[in-house]
């Protein structure tokens, strides 16, 4: 008579099992993403832009008084531009980067805003490309620092 009440002991406890490693097989292939995947190739991006940008104030303040005109430079701005709208872009095709997308766009909007002064006014004196040129480092910099944050993420 002690038979019967142990295999139906050992057949609940294997139930009991085989739910447990069920509901453990589920939950240890579910995935929860708050922040989108890191790409290398973004953040790559993000540094030759950066590279770029910094490149170009600071041959305009190297160069003579004379050679700061707009015209000048206005390929280069361009250049910017599209490397800046690249990185947008391929940010908002992302799910969950709503936050590096406003950065994005704040970097943007700054940049063209200084394109468009510099157009409007034709040449800029050192002092405001040494400004503009520190306030664009200061918007590349949460940039990077977004996707670079990502390469942390522990993958679940």
């Amino acid at each position: 008579m002690e038979i019967k009440p142990t295999y139906a002991r050992l057949h609940t406890q294997l139930r009991y099992f085989a739910i447990f490693i069920l509901i453990a097989t589920i939950a240890s292939s579910c995935q929860v993403r708050l922040v989108p995947q890191y790409s290398a190739e973004l953040e790559s991006e993000i540094i030759a832009g950066a590279k770029m940008t910094d490149r170009l104030y600071l041959e305009m303040i190297e160069a003579p008084a004379d050679k700061k005109n707009y015209s000048l430079y206005s390929e280069r701005y361009l250049d910017i531009e599209t490397e800046i709208n690249s990185i947008l872009f391929k940010n908002e095709a992302r799910e969950k980067a709503k936050d590096i997308i406003a950065s994005v766009k704040i970097l943007r909007d700054k940049f063209v805003k200084y394109k468009q002064d510099h157009k409007t006014r034709n040449t800029l004196s050192n002092p405001e490309l040494i400004l503009y040129n520190e306030d664009m480092k200061a918007l590349w910099a949460p940039v990077l620092v977004e996707e670079k944050a990502l390469s942390a993420v522990k993958q679940f």
